[in-house]
C-alpha cells in the first residue's frame, strides 16, 4: 500500500472514530446514505490480474460484507424511484449505485436479490454500444505491462481526465495501438447490449445516465453538455425502452449549468463524488446528491461508521492537501518530461 493510500485509510479511520462518539453523544441523523462502485471483481486473482485498473479494489466477498453492516445497521435499501416519490425525512435509507456499466453488475444480483437491495447502474452509452473499452482500464493494463507502475498508471489516467474523447482515444492509440482499445475479457469488458436490456428488467435495477463518453461535463462547452447527456439519454432509450430519471456526473464534476442541461434533458436527480449523508427530502440537493465512495482496502464496519456518522471532516483535509501536492508534482513532472500530454 503506498504512503498516499495509507494517509487516506488513516484520515478515514478517525473521521469513523469521531463521527461513533458523536453519534454517541448527540444521536444518529436521519437521512439517505448513498454507496458508490465500480467494478466488483470476483475474486482477489481477478482483481491483481493487471487487466483492468483495480479502483476501489472492490470484489463479490467484500461486496457481500458491504451489504451485511448496512442491513445490520438497520437502513433499509431503496431505489431511485422511492426517493423520487419521497422518504420520510427521519428514516434512515441506503441507496447503492454503480458507475460506469461493467459487466461484473451482474455476478452481483444474487447478493442484492438476498437483501432485496435496489441498486441505480450508470451507463456510459458509448462503451455499451461500440463495444470499446473503459479507457482507465487501457492506461492501467499497458502501463502496468511495460513498466510495471501503478504510479505512471494512476498519473496518466489523472492527466487524461478533463480530455476529450477523441483526444483520449488518439493518445491511447497512438501511444499503445489501436487493439488496445478493446477490452480483454470479463474481468474488464462493458455490458452488452443485450445484457443491459435483460438487466434493466430486473425488478432490483434502475438504469441511470453517466454521458455518452463519460466527458467531464464542466470541461465541455454547453451545447457539448447536453449533446453529452441527450445522446446518452436516447441511446438507454433504444436499448431499455426506456429513459433514465437520474444522472451521476462523470468524475463526480458539475456546476450550475451542468445541473441546467440535466433539467433540460428531463433528468430529475443528478448525483455527485462529493461525501456525505443526504438529508430528507432533498428539495433543492436534487441535483447535487452525495454519495460515499465505497473502499475495499478499507474494513466494511469501519466505513459504515463513518457514514452513519456523517463525518468527513479529517478526510476533507487530508483530500485537499494530497490533491494540492499531487497537482504541483504532477504539472512540475510534465514540464520536465512531457509525460502525460495530449495533443
Amino acid at each position: 500500500m503506498t504512503l498516499a493510500a495509507q494517509i487516506i485509510q488513516k484520515s478515514m479511520r478517525a473521521d469513523a472514530l469521531l463521527g461513533t462518539k458523536r453519534r454517541l453523544f448527540f444521536g444518529e441523523r436521519p437521512g439517505l446514505v448513498v454507496g458508490l462502485f465500480h467494478n466488483v471483481f470476483r475474486n482477489e486473482t481477478d482483481l491483481r490480474s493487471g487487466l483492468a485498473n483495480p479502483l476501489e479494489e472492490m470484489t463479490l466477498d467484500r461486496f457481500k460484507a458491504f451489504l451485511w453492516e448496512w442491513h445490520n445497521a438497520g437502513y433499509r435499501f431503496v431505489s431511485v424511484q422511492e426517493i423520487l416519490d419521497g422518504l420520510d425525512p427521519m428514516g434512515q435509507f441506503i441507496l447503492i449505485s454503480f458507475d460506469d456499466g461493467y459487466r461484473s453488475i451482474l455476478d452481483i444480483l444474487p447478493e442484492l436479490e438476498n437483501y432485496k437491495a435496489p441498486a441505480v447502474v450508470f451507463i456510459t452509452s458509448a462503451n455499451i454500444e461500440t463495444d470499446i473499452g473503459f479507457w482507465p482500464n487501457t492506461v492501467y493494463r499497458e502501463e502496468m505491462a511495460r513498466h510495471g507502475s501503478k504510479a505512471n498508471a494512476s498519473t496518466l489516467i489523472e492527466h487524461l481526465k478533463g480530455k476529450s474523447t477523441d483526444q483520449i482515444q488518439r493518445f491511447i492509440c497512438d501511444r499503445y495501438g489501436y487493439t488496445a482499445l478493446r477490452p480483454r475479457g470479463e474481468i474488464d469488458r462493458p455490458l452488452t447490449r443485450d445484457e443491459l436490456a435483460k438487466l434493466s428488467h430486473h425488478p432490483l435495477i434502475e438504469i441511470g445516465n453517466h454521458t455518452s463518453d463519460h466527458a467531464d461535463l464542466t470541461a465541455c462547452q454547453t451545447d457539448e453538455c447536453f449533446r453529452q447527456i441527450v445522446t446518452c439519454q436516447d441511446s438507454l432509450a433504444r436499448i431499455t425502452g426506456r429513459k433514465p430519471v437520474a444522472i451521476a456526473y462523470p468524475y463526480g464534476r458539475f456546476n450550475a449549468d451542468v445541473i441546467l442541461s440535466a433539467q433540460k434533458a428531463g433528468l430529475q436527480l443528478g448525483f455527485s463524488c462529493e461525501e456525505g449523508k443526504n438529508r430528507l427530502p432533498l428539495n433543492g440537493m436534487a441535483f447535487k446528491v452525495k454519495r460515499y465512495d465505497i473502499l475495499g482496502t478499507m474494513g466494511q464496519a469501519e466505513q459504515c461508521q463513518r457514514a452513519r456518522s456523517d463525518m468527513t471532516l479529517c478526510w476533507s483535509i487530508t483530500k485537499y492537501l494530497l490533491h494540492t501536492i499531487i497537482k504541483y508534482r504532477d504539472r512540475a513532472r510534465e514540464q520536465k518530461t512531457g509525460f502525460g500530454r495530449v495533443a
